[in-house]
């Protein structure tokens, strides 16, 4: 039995899948189900990149688990806005 849990930082989410942030790598191809806000979201492991001292996994959700901003809003996650017409901005 290889089930074990673990305490991840989100970094990102979407309809199809997210990523999490762990210390440990995980093998691709594993399912997990991850809990946000007490919603489960299942899927497995697309992908698993070391970098920044950290590993970042990406998930694919399975066809079951559909996230939407208005059912789980990480607390982290912030709506970025289109600058106005009197913003400017320099290239």
């Amino acid at each position: 039995d290889n089930l074990r849990t673990e305490r991840v930082l989100l970094e990102d989410i979407s309809p199809s899948g997210g990523c999490i942030q762990l210390d440990e790598s995980v093998p691709l191809g594993s399912i997990v189900m991850l809990t946000v806000g007490g919603m489960p979201f299942y899927g497995h492991v697309c992908y698993c990149t070391f970098r920044d001292d950290a590993y970042f996994i990406g998930l694919r959700f399975s066809n079951d688990t559909i996230w939407s901003a208005g059912k789980v809003k990480p607390q982290h996650l912030t709506s970025l806005q289109q600058p106005g017409p009197s913003a400017h901005t320099r290239i």
